[in-house]
């Protein structure tokens, strides 16, 4: 009976270990991974219901990635109380990386929500598409507003194997962030 249960135990820890070793990519190599098939996103990604963006295409830096958009598309829109709409459009979308704080996958959509610390997911070149009262004017303008900051953005893929591949890097680049974070801290010299 002994010799089973060593057997079971010695059994699940040589299970245990082997799939740690799978996950054990680093900083880098996920994020090369990501780099490697970033043309896998769909050229379309959506913010909310109301909302739509096009990928012109998505670069890295360090430990940002930029998704430059189309400025033509919007990103934003929602109903004012007066029954105008208003429309937000720019011309990239930076995530900071170290601050993903985790991640959504719904295989339904191929959707990916990333989640950041601190509203880390930035709008740049803002502008706000709105109405003109001056019936001088062109009925609908455009103005420059701040970038606009989020804590959260999806993206999709094509195809239920890759979208599933590219979630799982950034769920394990999620995980990572959050063990930089914590030897940040720890080095800080801080106890919260």
């Amino acid at each position: 009976m002994k010799t089973i249960l060593l057997s079971l135990c010695l059994t699940t820890t040589l299970f245990c270990n082997a799939q740690d070793a799978s996950n054990d990519a680093t900083w880098e190599e996920t994020i090369d991974f990501i780099k490697k098939y970033k043309d896998e996103v769909n050229e379309y990604g959506v913010r909310n219901q109301e909302s739509q963006e096009k990928i012109i295409n998505i670069e890295f830096s360090n430990s940002t990635m930029t998704i430059n958009i189309d400025p033509d598309e919007y990103f934003w829109g929602h109903r004012e109380a007066d029954y105008t709409y208003t429309s937000l459009y720019a011309e990239s979308i930076i995530i900071d990386l170290k601050n993903l704080k985790n991640i959504s996958y719904t295989t339904k959509y191929s959707g990916i929500y990333l989640y950041t610390h601190n509203d880390d997911v930035t709008f740049k070149n803002v502008r706000k598409n709105f109405r003109n009262n001056n019936n001088y004017e062109p009925y609908y303008s455009f103005r420059n507003i701040d970038d606009q900051k989020y804590d959260d953005v999806r993206i999709f893929i094509d195809g239920d194997e890759m979208s599933n591949r590219i979630a799982k890097a950034f769920q394990h680049l999620a995980y990572l962030a959050t063990k930089k974070r914590e030897e940040a801290r720890k080095a800080s010299g801080d106890k919260f």
